[in-house]
């Protein structure tokens, strides 16, 4: 579920274990990769991101956002 009140960044440090301790091997990787600006508004995050949830996907990524400026 996309969390509405989110409104930071968050970066997790790389490593080759799981939340067990097990080893884990990188050629497993299944990565969608998404244009965030392309998503639309956040809170129709969850519905488009559907397809990598359905296409067993087990890692995303997502391109970084850059506020604009306001006029």
């Amino acid at each position: 579920m996309v969390d509405p009140d989110f409104t930071g960044t968050q970066v997790v440090k790389g490593t080759s274990e799981n939340s067990c301790g097990k080893k884990w091997d990188l050629s497993g990787v299944i990565l969608q990769s998404y244009l965030s600006k392309n998503l639309g508004i956040f809170p129709e995050w969850e519905s488009r991101l559907q397809t990598a949830m359905d296409g067993c996907y087990n890692m995303i990524h997502f391109t970084p956002l850059q506020g604009g400026v306001r006029r």
